[in-house]
């Protein structure tokens, strides 16, 4: 499997995860997760998977973002390694702060192989 591929979908594993139990919309340019009981809880509000890439896609997807999250005091987008430059350009462009973290993906032995920590 590529590492690109890999990264995607541990993405793309994430997202499916924090999103559990949430209402979720998706859209073609995004996917909306919100949950009203929580309205201060970041990881129950936030737009991923983002694929809006021209001005006016983008300016769009803000459009929903504040009719969904309207009320909230945040917006979140969660970077993933599909989001489009321009989108990403247009976050950093309007101030929002970046939080980086590590994914980490553990890969599973193929059957048969076994290393001597295994005896």
């Amino acid at each position: 499997m590529a590492d690109d591929d890999l990264v995607s979908r541990a993405f793309e594993t994430i997202n499916g995860w924090l999103a559990r139990g949430h209402e979720t919309r998706t859209q073609p340019s995004a996917q909306f997760v919100r949950d009203p009981r929580m309205p201060v809880v970041y990881d129950a509000n936030f737009i991923c998977e983002v694929r809006a890439e021209n001005a006016d896609e983008i300016e769009s997807l803000f459009m929903t973002a504040d009719s969904v999250y309207r009320g909230l005091g945040h917006r979140q987008f969660i970077w993933d390694p599909d989001m489009p430059a321009e989108f990403e350009a247009r976050l950093r462009l309007d101030g929002y702060a970046c939080d980086e973290q590590v994914i980490l993906v553990l890969l599973a032995r193929s059957a048969g192989r076994h290393s001597s920590r295994d005896e």
